[in-house]
């Protein structure tokens, strides 16, 4: 009996793009205890992008901290959904893709909420314009658009912040080789 035999016999509906990891899961444990089918779930992704051999499962498993830890990010270094908002905020910030006004808008925003991010949801025209169909000031819709953009534009942003980085740190080099040699003057 093959996996979609089983699937069909035990009555379990997969959407079209469920992994097969995640079927393998629900097969294992059943559809009664969804956070334990989540939680092995993420622990199989996690084997697979490392690589790990079969054989070293368990022990790296064991060396993360176990399935949970490893379920929960912690162990992984994945980044939450804060620290992904705050890079795709630091990745855009100053960056216009456009400007608009108009009296709709600003009837849905105050004085107080000049310089604050919100979300708009937009829709392409055939013309090639768009239509602002709603706007949310929630740092929640904020903090998950700005996540989505930072897993779409995840390459990019991690060159950015390596640039920076490499920037502050001949930056740095510098001052100290100036503090230097004034040091050296001195003496």
């Amino acid at each position: 009996m093959g996996l979609n035999d089983y699937i069909s016999n035990k009555g379990y509906n997969f959407k079209t793009g469920t992994p097969l990891t995640a079927k393998v899961v629900r097969c294992v444990f059943g559809t009664t205890d969804r956070r334990r089918v989540s939680t092995y779930h993420t622990v199989l992704r996690v084997a697979i992008d490392q690589n790990w051999a079969v054989a070293d499962v368990a022990k790296n498993i064991a060396a993360l901290g176990g399935v949970q830890e490893i379920s929960l990010g912690k162990a992984t270094g994945a980044m939450t959904l804060k620290e992904k908002a705050a890079a795709a905020a630091d990745s855009i910030n100053g960056e216009v893709l456009g400007s608009f006004s108009s009296d709709a808008l600003n009837k849905l925003f105050n004085s107080d909420e000049t310089g604050e991010k919100a979300v708009a949801v937009v829709v392409r025209q055939a013309d090639g314009s768009f239509v602002i169909n709603a706007v949310v000031h929630s740092s929640a819709a904020v903090n998950a658009a700005l996540s989505a953009y930072y897993s779409l534009h995840k390459e990019k942003i991690q060159k950015q912040e390596a640039a920076a980085q490499a920037l502050d740190a001949q930056t740095q080099r510098e001052t100290l080789i100036a503090e230097a040699a004034k040091q050296t003057e001195v003496a």
